[in-house]
């Protein structure tokens, strides 16, 4: 999985942090996703000539439909905001800008 997707499995294993990985295994979720639903999209651009009510759903169906994002809230928003102004304001504390 690491090779076929730019990463030597040693550096995986030994050198990456847990958020790292995690990222790094959610990105290739993400462009797996982005394949098959292409491919629905496809196959429903085939059919929708045919068909009345025919949703991209009704085509093919995937783990992934039922799942909702929720958005972040304002508090959440300016949480993260907070957090990245202090990381900010210790780099240039420390003249790494």
């Amino acid at each position: 999985m690491c090779v076929g997707n730019g990463m030597e499995p040693t550096y995986f294993m030994r050198e990456l942090r847990p958020y790292e990985a995690e990222a790094f295994l959610n990105g290739i979720e993400q462009r797996g996703r982005a394949a098959w639903e292409q491919t629905r999209m496809a196959a429903y651009c085939s059919l929708a000539p045919w068909s009345k009510d025919l949703k991209p759903s009704d085509v093919m169906q995937f783990a992934w439909d039922g799942e909702t994002k929720t958005e972040a809230t304002r508090e959440e928003i300016e949480d993260v905001r907070n957090w990245a102004t202090m990381i900010a304001d210790k780099f240039k504390k420390h003249g790494q800008e």
